[in-house]
């Protein structure tokens, strides 16, 4: 009962590990003013780029309009099916893509095509129809885009549910929002992955060209957004075995340059979490769990493989054993005493003593992530400790009240010897190119 009560308490621990992993360099030949790239998976921001700086999101905002009408859907208050009658005030508001235009009032559309409308083509009309239908008016509408970004966390201050006129948010904002929509309704990634969708018979088309082009592998959405202040912007998602990374990019200098930087951002991050996963994976191999009387140890740095041995934070694991430590700043020396024995280990030295008796060891006390490490057999034999290596929970297990050792554990093998250890070993024992529709041209002022 006890050792798979380890074993939990183990599996727990591996999953809470934090490593502190050297930041990479910025990616080369970025443009865009603001940018930011976060690994789907875990959530980590891998690189950011003013992010946090208020922008103007232009249609990028038709993505929090989307995500708030699926949140209707999943409150059981629409369907993709249920039809919706267009408004006056839906039709005088203008379009840039003629594929908007058939939105006349007193027509119905489903859920799913002003969906298509607004993601697709970057339809204001659809947007307001949408608004309108779940708040009352798009004014009530943006009041609810505001508070949904304030319960995240995200500054933002829109004023409409398309984007179409200047209001300001921050790529941290659109990135998030993509994490968040993509966790919680998957099925937007079925709309911004469609090149065309006929909508009443007329064709409406994805403004993000790398949908129509497959030339970014794995891209499945998200969109676009052009506007003067603006600049050029694109939220973007790919996913390439099983892992998927999301980027924003806002005021790239062109339309060119908005697929290129999510290029360059996209690579980048695939790249970057394959790197922080070695590095995490690294960590974990060599890390250590320390049981000292029945009670798995808590350590703010974790206990390590080093060299093939096991050291241990110095003040954490004396102070738990009822040791007294000392340390001398001038010699650089950690003194310790416990029930008449006195070690004295010199930081980087060999050749500590106990009692006054030179002991030579193969592993020195050294300075790891800002705390002394010691080697673990050392202090134990040192304090005439029982210590085992249970192998299966990865597991030093200490016993200060026993001082004769198990004739189990042979004193020839560190206690360190362990292999690659992870959870399951533990567990196991017990098309062409098509270019963007959303070329500004006289029709700057949309998408």
């Amino acid at each position: 009962m006890l050792k798979k009560r380890l074993m939990v308490l183990l599996l727990v621990a591996l999953m809470l590990i934090t490593v502190a992993i050297p930041a990479a360099a910025a990616p080369a030949g970025l443009t865009a003013q603001a940018a930011i790239v976060i690994d789907f998976d875990t959530g980590e921001v891998l690189f950011e780029r003013d992010a946090h700086s208020m922008r103007v999101p232009a249609s990028m905002t038709k993505s929090l309009t989307a995500f708030i009408t699926y949140e209707e859907i999943a409150a059981g208050n629409l369907t993709l099916d249920t039809r919706i009658r267009v408004s006056e005030t839906a039709t005088r508001m203008s379009e840039n893509n003629p594929g908007s235009r058939l939105l006349l009032a007193g027509a119905y559309y489903t859920v799913e095509d002003l969906l298509f409308m607004a993601m697709l083509p970057s339809s204001n009309r659809a947007c307001i129809v949408l608004a309108e239908h779940i708040s009352g008016s798009e004014a009530a509408f943006v009041t609810r885009m505001n508070e949904t970004a304030a319960s995240f966390g995200w500054d933002a201050a829109f004023t409409n549910a398309h984007g179409a006129h200047d209001h300001y948010t921050t790529a941290y904002a659109m990135g998030r929002l993509m994490y968040e929509f993509i966790h919680r309704y998957p099925d937007i990634l079925r709309i911004t992955n469609t090149g065309n969708r006929v909508v009443s018979g007329q064709t409406q088309t994805n403004t993000n060209r790398f949908i129509h082009n497959r030339q970014l592998a794995g891209l499945d959405g998200f969109k676009t957004g052009t506007l003067p202040r603006a600049g050029f912007c694109l939220q973007a998602t790919a996913v390439r075995g099983g892992r998927r990374i999301i980027t924003v990019v806002m005021n790239a200098p062109n339309n060119d340059r908005r697929f290129d930087d999510t290029r360059i951002l996209m690579e980048f991050g695939f790249a970057e979490a394959a790197r922080r996963d070695a590095a995490r994976a690294d960590a974990a191999a060599r890390t250590i769990f320390v049981q000292l009387d029945g009670v798995l140890m808590d350590f703010d740095v974790s206990p390590r493989l080093e060299e093939g041995r096991t050291l241990v934070p110095m003040r954490a694991i004396f102070e738990a054993l009822g040791a007294d430590v000392h340390w001398d700043e001038a010699t650089q020396t950690i003194t310790a005493s416990k029930a008449g024995a006195v070690i004295v280990m010199p930081l980087g030295s060999t050749e500590p003593t106990v009692n006054g008796q030179a002991v030579a060891i193969d592993m020195p006390a050294a300075t790891i992530d800002g705390r002394t490490f010691v080697p673990l057999r050392f202090i134990s034999e040192a304090l005439d400790i029982s210590v085992v290596w249970d192998y299966a929970i990865r597991t030093v297990i200490l016993d200060s009240l026993t001082t004769e050792e198990p004739p189990s554990y042979d004193a020839d093998d560190d206690v360190a010897d362990v292999g690659d250890v992870d959870a399951d070993d533990a567990d196991s024992n017990d098309t062409d190119d098509t270019e963007d529709t959303d070329d500004p041209g006289d029709n700057y002022e949309e998408n």
